[in-house]
């Protein structure tokens, strides 16, 4: 019985096969142990990316995901700048792809509360060749920072193509909110953001304002998305 229950506390490893699938510990007989963290590390051919999805998906609850979560990374280590994504709850997150031929899961229990847990898939794919693909801007506004404004930025146009499904946003964040303030500085928009939700963090520089949490955004395309600071509630 010993064993047994050893064996059921394991998780992570390295995945090289071109498909496969991920849980967590007693999945599905039981909830998952508190105090364990998990890193399943998947690498995939040079030119290969990978698909990951969720089937079932149950991780204690948390606004910002500070107890329990899931959190996945583009390459072989833990940097909040390559991070996909931090997710808990019990909404599956949406389908990820890759940018390169790794991709880095980490799972963390704290020593409370615990819930189902999980069990994810994933498969690898050719690379596609670069195509023009609409930015998806009708839920959530995704900017770029650092970047100097050029016009061939600003040709595309903001439309949505899709299902959050059927798209991957390989933008550096993505988040929806309340614009707070807008300003225009030679050519681009400088605009404070009140956070309602986050989707995808990167290296968004988020601060903490009393109850709310706030970023500071540079848009290189002024018209796209298209920031208007709120009006008061009707």
């Amino acid at each position: 019985m010993h064993l047994e229950n050893h064996r059921d506390q394991y998780c992570g490893g390295r995945l090289e096969r071109p498909s496969g699938s991920f849980k967590t510990p007693n999945w599905p007989d039981r909830d998952y142990p508190a105090g364990v963290t998990c890193l399943w590390h998947i690498l995939a051919p040079k030119n290969q990316l990978i698909e990951l999805k969720f089937e079932k998906f149950d991780v204690e609850r948390d606004n910002y995901c500070r107890y329990d979560y899931v959190a996945v990374f583009n390459g072989g280590e833990v940097n909040d700048a390559k991070r996909i994504g931090k997710y808990c709850g019990d909404s599956p997150p949406v389908p990820i792809v890759s940018e390169r031929n790794e991709l880095l899961i980490q799972f963390f229990s704290d020593l409370s509360l615990t819930a189902d847990g999980f069990i994810g898939h994933y498969k690898f794919r050719p690379k596609k060749l670069p195509t023009t693909t609409a930015l998806p801007m009708t839920t959530t506004v995704t900017v770029t920072t650092g970047l100097k404004p050029t016009m061939a930025m600003c040709q595309q146009k903001c439309r949505w193509a899709g299902t959050l499904e059927s798209n991957y946003c390989s933008s550096n964040f993505v988040f929806a909110g309340t614009v707070i303030t807008t300003i225009t500085r030679g050519g681009s928009l400088h605009a404070t953001i009140s956070l309602i939700s986050i989707y995808k963090e990167g290296n968004l520089a988020i601060q903490q304002a009393g109850k709310n949490m706030s970023a500071k955004v540079i848009v290189i395309c002024k018209q796209c998305p298209l920031l208007r600071r709120a009006g008061p509630p009707r």
